[in-house]
């Protein structure tokens, strides 16, 4: 009856909540935070909904989209947000298997290896990728990264560098990728 009555939004946000049925409780505790938007519960609401709202819909997507590369690519993408690196490497070798000559799949799967400090199995993975791929600019990066790793920095310079020269928006746009999980004794080196 009241549109701008916080506790109830709040209310419906928890109860929504509690039926798990992220989707209502997300809108109710989204209101609320429009109405509030310091209201510490109601940020809180709409932080973990969407959370939950992920994990649903990675589920699904997990159950619906066994067969689909893009189903797999996705999940996979969503276990190492998660931060399960071993469940996205595991679901790259074997879209691998299968899907040999999609671009990016070894670039990911390297990258992730890095992030497992396997920096040998990544550095093959980034050349396979090009091998397939050549001139495929992020695994160009991930063999930068694979040559800081390894301590070759003259190496590194002159790969990235070279990507540098290609294409500097992509340079600028993909420097995350490269600085992901860099020690800071690596970055003061570089």
């Amino acid at each position: 009856m009241n549109p701008h009555d916080e506790p109830t939004t709040l209310g419906l946000g928890r109860a929504y909540s509690a039926l798990r049925e992220f989707q209502p409780a997300n809108d109710w505790y989204f209101r609320a935070a429009v109405m509030n938007p310091k209201d510490a519960e109601a940020l809180y609401g709409l932080g973990i909904t969407y959370l939950d709202l992920q994990k649903a819909a990675a589920s699904e997507l997990g159950a619906k989209g066994q067969d689909s590369p893009y189903g797999k690519r996705l999940l996979a993408e969503f276990f190492e947000h998660e931060g399960r690196v071993n469940d996205a490497v595991n679901l790259y070798k074997g879209f691998i298997a299968t899907n040999t000559a999609w671009l990016g799949l070894r670039t990911a799967l390297g990258f992730d290896y890095i992030s497992q400090a396997q920096v040998d199995a990544a550095r093959a993975e980034f050349q396979a990728e090009l091998a397939q791929h050549p001139g495929y600019l992020l695994a160009q990066l991930g063999l930068a990264r694979t040559s800081l790793e390894q301590g070759d920095m003259e190496r590194c310079t002159q790969e990235l560098s070279e990507v540098w020269r290609t294409d500097r928006a992509f340079f600028r746009s993909n420097a995350g990728a490269f600085l992901a999980g860099l020690t800071s004794e690596k970055a003061r080196s570089l």
